[in-house]
């Protein structure tokens, strides 16, 4: 949503009831199916004319708006952070003074998600103008630096601010329990020393999470609008406006030109359902359906066309993403494969981070090693110095783990080219075993790295 400039969850359903309310109000062409739809959400009988529907969605309107800020709030000061214009203060305050010591990580964080360059006076003039409209600002400044440093929903920060609360709590830490005792002992209801009033308000906070998220998403499935095929004309839901975005900007083809195309080759299945013979022959009865029309090759390039765009730009996000989060998904792995009783990582993975492994093999065998992912550039290494490599290692939790996988040489061997062996190549063959003991002379980096590991 960030990537795309969407605006968050609460601000989309806000404007998209004004839509409805426009849409309502100048007798757009759409207005009936509106009433239809949205009626549901106001009642169960019968179905509202435009003025009472347009009065009903004000009502709501104004519902949200007031009560959203208000309970929002209330959860804030529940979980000990004062309001969420506090809290944001609170934030920004500890990102000044982060950025004030030279820290390179927030530097580079902020400098991204404010668009700046990566230095460290700019981004302290930024933040500290954002503070400042914070502070004499209302609830429009609040949301507008909310957003502005990289949040996307209120609701699902607020569900993060009490998870971070929830992993604490599970790592079974005496003082930090005492702190977060502290924390949300609020309103002069003690909670310290008193466990059944402690869960007690962990358990009040879900709740009243749950129901403002929950309220949220049902407003926003019942005023969400869709013609007679199925295709969204008014949405509140980010997945519908992230589409229709990526639609007007020819980034992808219209769900109207690929249930066409849909269309065709259904009739093609169709087609080769009616007649066995045929099929089994890869015929079909109808000859039209050879050919696509104009506006179906079209709809074929689009598709293309965006299918290389969208690949590129995922890999790119994923990337930059995956190697952001590389080492907290690893511990991830680990605490669900030891709850589990299963691996630590997928199989054939050794379960230690690459520099881990690398240090654990210079010990075994004394000679330096290192890790790459470029496959060339490891088979030149090997083939130009008297040293393997591994190619995979295996550890479990719970008991010894299989061979480590070595690539013992990489040499040239002739081969025939042809069938008659009239012409010989010479060809680079890549030799791969497993270890079985460090005396092993084919390997000649050391042996098998499970026993030691494990």
């Amino acid at each position: 949503m960030v990537a795309e400039k969407i605006p968050s969850k609460e601000i989309l359903i806000l404007n998209h009831i004004d839509t409805l309310i426009e849409k309502l109000e100048t007798e757009s062409p759409h207005t009936e199916l509106i009433l239809e739809q949205a009626s549901k959400a106001f009642s169960d009988d019968a179905k509202l004319n435009a003025e009472d529907m347009a009065g009903a969605l004000r009502g709501l309107k104004v519902f949200l708006e007031e009560n959203l800020s208000e309970q929002l709030d209330l959860m804030y000061e529940m979980l000990g952070h004062g309001s969420r214009k506090e809290a944001l203060i609170t934030y920004l305050n500890n990102a000044i003074d982060s950025v004030a010591q030279g820290d390179k990580e927030t530097i580079k964080i902020f400098a991204e998600t404010l668009g700046t360059k990566n230095y460290a006076p700019i981004l302290l003039q930024n933040l500290s103008e954002l503070k400042q409209k914070v502070e004499n600002g209302g609830e429009k400044e609040y949301i507008e630096v909310f957003h502005k440093i990289g949040n996307t929903s209120q609701i699902e920060h607020l569900q993060n601010l009490y998870q971070h609360i929830i992993t604490i709590l599970e790592q079974d830490n005496e003082e930090s329990r005492s702190l977060i005792v502290k924390l949300l002992e609020v309103n002069n209801l003690p909670i310290e020393n008193n466990e059944e009033a402690f869960v007690e308000r962990l358990n009040q906070i879900e709740a009243k999470i749950s129901a403002i998220s929950n309220y949220l998403e049902t407003c926003s499935n019942v005023l969400r609008i869709v013609d007679k095929d199925g295709d969204v004309l008014f949405s509140s839901k980010p997945e519908d406006i992230i589409i229709k975005k990526l639609e007007n900007e020819n980034r992808i083809a219209s769900s109207k030109a690929l249930r066409e195309l849909q269309n065709h080759f259904i009739k093609i299945v169709e087609d080769r359902s009616s007649d066995e013979f045929q099929s089994r022959q890869g015929k079909l009865k109808d000859k039209s359906l050879y050919e696509f029309s104009p506006r179906e090759k079209e709809t074929l390039k689009e598709t293309e066309k965006s299918i290389n765009i969208m690949y590129s730009y995922i890999q790119k996000q994923l990337n930059f993403v995956t190697k952001d989060m590389k080492n907290e998904l690893e511990d991830l792995k680990r605490i669900i494969g030891v709850n589990d009783g299963h691996y630590w990582v997928r199989e054939g993975g050794s379960g230690l981070y690459g520099e881990q492994q690398i240090r654990l093999l210079e010990y075994m065998t004394g000679r330096p090693h290192y890790e790459t992912s470029n496959f060339k550039k490891a088979i030149e290494k090997i083939k130009t110095t008297p040293y393997s490599g591994i190619s995979s290692s295996s550890v479990f939790h719970n008991k010894a783990g299989w061979h480590a996988q070595y690539v013992a040489d990489i040499e040239p061997v002739k081969v025939k080219v042809t069938m008659d062996g009239d012409k010989i190549a010479k060809i680079d063959v890549l030799s791969h075993g497993e270890t079985a003991g460090v005396s092993d002379p084919a390997f000649k980096c050391g042996g098998a790295a499970h026993n030691r590991i494990s």
